[in-house]
């Protein structure tokens, strides 16, 4: 019998997805303005990125910023390659394995950027969106899964996700 069950995309299909999503600010405007669905339009207005959160850290290198990023994903060789991916462009990345490591991350480090996966380990990504925009209002969450419904990608909208990437 074939397993005909979803299977997450390569990271070289999410990457420029993500890095697109952050350098062009393609977001929730973009989906309003495309979805024609009621539920897309009560989503709230993004925070503007122009402004920092007091607290935020940020690394120069080679004579540019480079914002904190956060990846957190429970799949060990994912979360590894994305971070190397990313390190090798310019990024401060720190990767987190579990909802309570994100945590401990993002109190210590106030990230600008979050990659999220929507499963950690059987439990919802979703319950860390608000929490993390705690800590920083204006920070970008982009949501990746493998596991991709209508429902899910509006609720990861209206609480405050910039993208949901299946």
């Amino acid at each position: 019998m074939q397993d005909t069950s979803p299977k997450p995309a390569p990271l070289q299909e999410y990457l420029p997805k993500i890095l697109t999503v952050w350098r062009e600010g393609y977001g929730l405007a973009a989906l309003r303005a495309d979805a024609g669905d009621d539920r897309m339009a009560a989503a709230p207005a993004p925070v503007s990125n122009c402004r920092l959160h007091r607290g935020a850290r940020h690394e120069w290198k080679g004579g540019e910023m480079s914002e904190s990023m956060l990846v957190i994903e429970d799949d060990e060789t994912f979360s590894a390659t994305l971070v190397r991916a990313l390190k090798r462009r310019g990024y401060a990345v720190a990767a987190a394995r579990s909802a309570a490591e994100a945590l401990e991350h993002a109190a210590a480090g106030v990230p600008d950027r979050v990659v999220l996966d929507l499963n950690l380990d059987g439990d919802s990504g979703l319950n860390l969106i608000l929490r993390l925009l705690e800590f920083n209002p204006a920070c970008r969450i982009v949501v990746l899964t493998g596991y991709a419904s209508i429902t899910t990608a509006v609720d990861a909208i209206k609480l405050g996700a910039v993208q949901y990437l299946a």
